[in-house]
């Protein structure tokens, strides 16, 4: 990973910062997934064995954490939850 200071326009950071603020993630978190949005080279193509493998490695922690929310899986909520952070 390479660390690099960029300058950014006030209405970019203020609306990252506000994205920040309502999900509980660093300010830069939000403006590297904004960047990675509009990524203009696409991520190259898995191998099959490659996805395997990554799940494989994702398998253990399927159904570990508990969010106390019966309803925590429902598509609908997700998306309402993504629209107001937004």
């Amino acid at each position: 990973m390479r660390q690099i200071t960029l300058e950014v326009p006030d209405e970019l950071y203020e609306a990252c910062l506000q994205i920040a603020k309502r999900t509980g993630r660093p300010v830069e978190m939000c403006i590297i997934e904004t960047l990675a949005r509009h990524n203009p080279f696409p991520f190259p193509e898995l191998t099959e064995e490659e996805i395997q493998q990554a799940l494989d490695a994702l398998r253990p922690f399927v159904g570990v954490f508990e969010s106390g929310n019966a309803h925590s899986a429902d598509n609908e909520a997700i998306e309402e939850d993504l629209i107001r952070a937004i």
